[in-house]
């Protein structure tokens, strides 16, 4: 019965079905009772099948294997279905089983840092198991001999009532599983074109030739988590004081994807984030690309990565970067004992000090230094006492909801990047050394469907970050000091950016160079780039935007949205809903074939998926 109680309230809670069809059905003209009858005939017509089928094999010499092995596939069922329920009643959405497929070696560990009592619930199912088991065993026996004459038609009724409820209703198990065996569409297929052309472009670089060193060291700071909207003086002082100080902001960068090492993937490699598994995971994908690191590294630079998360094999990590050329990978090893250690890493200001601190052993030689931070501004959004002191005001102080709970840590994370910068990188390396400070990925913190997590809607929310340069002071006159770029660029761009920075020419990637405007020279042709997003989880979604026109392609409702992100900009109401015709599939191979530049020269992608030149 509690299983009953807890679906009927999520049915009546979102006032819509699992699974309606929504060309026949809407949600809002079923009553409310005819909810609750059909929760509860979901709930209890699998109790029933396995009811009838125990009868079936009553007279059976197998029967009590025949009993146990039902009882056991029907507590499982029940106990997952109990999971799945208690995750949406938490989270506000159902459980995405892409979540786990995308990331099945780090699987536990995700699942226990998104599920605060993750643990515990885990220990409730296994005891919800046992003894549903011991009950349904104890049912079987007590009801067969009310069954005797109508087992047959009982076991038809029951399989057909199930059946049909399912279909109709559906349910957490169904409604998250049934996705994975989904045929893979058309938009997906293209897309999927796109993303391997895309590999293949980078890996053209392999004999590139490059020039001779620069003498500035490069340092990228990349911040967890920062939504556009949260960097401005109240929430991020020290960057946006910094940025307009001694650099330049860009305050729109379209992130490419929702997790860090998908964002990782374009930020450094300059090609399409994956709609399906990522591309660190795969050595097939990843061998022979030409990241950003293996440029530096020809160069003459020493190239180092660092991780605040302590796990660094974490998301295949450690082998992902070395892969694509970080001479050294390191996040727990430099750390020392007592080092303040969060839910989701090391605490900043211990970190950036330990970082420093082992920079010193290449004090003098070229040095390009990736310097992730995940800890404070991370999922659930909360900060401990040892993360504040008094001289810190957050902008909230009693925070209730999600945006001012995510404005407070984003502000804490600022605050010890600035201090970072004061203490650590400015008597140290700011004469002679590039910072690039920027957002990994966005998190929603107020759109049209509440979503709370990244993992569920393609809105700006989910991906648009800001991005600041903040030049060496022996370079500080070949910039625009001061300046603040308002247009909107993607991560796609930032390799080729950082390239032109160094002086490496010819780079055949999926991304265009903006150097210029951080010089202070826009482009003369001020027509919007296409910019491309994708939202692996909650349906899986393709985002392109040739501002101020954004398209949303949903996956699995084979549907297109269209906003006016001028007119629109929190996306609150599409101007356009329509199906994923050809006329559709075709603006968004236009956009996909724009992303390369001088893509008249370069090989194109045609409709068949072949290459021609």
């Amino acid at each position: 019965m509690a299983n009953v109680r807890l679906l009927s309230w999520i049915y009546i809670r979102s006032k819509a079905t699992l699974r309606l069809n929504p060309q026949y059905f809407t949600a809002f003209i079923i009553p409310d009772y005819l909810i609750v009858f059909g929760a509860l005939v979901v709930s209890v017509s699998p109790l029933f099948v396995g009811l009838a089928v125990a009868r079936v094999f009553n007279d059976k010499s197998s029967k009590r294997l025949c009993w146990n092995v039902l009882a056991i596939i029907l507590s499982l069922y029940y106990a997952l279905n109990g999971i799945l329920l208690f995750y949406n009643v938490m989270r506000g959405f159902p459980f995405d089983f892409y979540l786990v497929w995308y990331n099945l070696y780090d699987a536990i560990d995700t699942l226990r840092s998104i599920i605060g009592y993750f643990d515990f619930l885990l220990l409730f199912a296994v005891l919800f198991v046992v003894l549903h088991f011991r009950g349904l065993i104890k049912l079987f026996d007590s009801l067969q001999s009310y069954l005797k004459r109508s087992a047959s038609a009982f076991l038809t009724a029951a399989v057909f009532t199930c059946v049909i409820s399912h279909a109709l209703l559906g349910n957490e198990v169904l409604n998250g599983v049934l996705p994975l065996f989904a045929q893979t569409s058309e938009v997906e297929r293209l897309y999927d074109r796109y993303y391997h052309d895309s590999l293949n472009q980078n890996k053209l670089n392999q004999a590139l030739p490059v020039p001779s060193a620069i003498g500035e060291n490069l340092f990228i700071i990349q911040l967890e988590s920062i939504n556009a909207k949260l960097v401005n003086e109240t929430v991020t002082p020290r960057w946006v004081r910094l940025a307009a100080e001694k650099g330049v902001m860009f305050s729109a960068v379209q992130g490419g994807a929702v997790l860090t090492m998908r964002a990782q993937e374009t930020i450094l490699c300059s090609i399409l984030p994956a709609l399906g598994l990522n591309t660190a995971s795969s050595a097939a994908l990843t061998d022979g690309l030409v990241c950003l690191p293996r440029l530096l590294q020809r160069l003459g630079y020493r190239t180092l990565f660092f991780h605040s998360f302590p796990d660094i094999h974490f998301g295949n990590t450690e082998l992902f970067m070395k892969r694509i050329g970080f001479d050294e990978r390191h996040a727990s090893d430099i750390m020392k004992p007592g080092d303040t250690l969060l839910e989701w890493g090391y605490l900043e200001e211990i970190f950036y000090q330990r970082v420093f601190e082992y920079l010193e052993r290449y004090r003098g030689q070229k040095i390009f230094a990736y310097i992730s931070v995940d800890s404070t501004n991370h999922y659930p959004f909360s900060h401990s006492e040892s993360t504040t002191v008094e001289s810190r005001k957050l902008p909230f102080r009693n925070a209730t909801k999600l945006a001012e709970r995510v404005a407070n840590t984003t502000f804490l994370q600022d605050e010890m990047f600035g201090a970072m910068y004061d203490k650590w990188f400015q008597p140290r390396y700011a004469e002679n050394s590039h910072m690039i400070v920027l957002g990994d990925h966005s998190w929603p913190i107020e759109n049209r469907i509440n979503a709370k997590s990244n993992d569920q809607g393609a809105f700006q929310d989910n991906f648009l970050t800001s991005m600041a340069f903040l030049p060496a002071r022996a370079a500080k006159d070949r910039f625009a000091v001061g300046a603040r770029v308002n247009r909107l660029f993607s991560q796609l761009d930032f390799m080729p950016t950082i390239a032109d920075l160094f002086g490496v020419k010819g780079l055949t990637i999926y991304g265009k160079s903006f150097l210029h405007e951080a010089q202070g020279k826009p482009a003369q042709n001020r027509r919007p780039r296409c910019t491309v997003s994708v939202q692996p989880f909650g349906g899986r979604k393709i985002a392109i935007i040739e501002f101020p026109m954004k398209r949303v392609y949903d996956v699995t409702q084979q549907q297109v949205l269209l906003y006016d992100l001028e007119k629109d900009p929190g996306e609150n109401a599409p101007v356009k809903i329509g199906n994923i015709d050809p006329s559709e599939i075709g603006k968004l191979q236009d956009c996909l074939k724009s992303l390369p530049p001088h893509s008249e020269a370069v090989q194109s992608v045609r409709s068949d998926g072949e290459f021609s030149h």
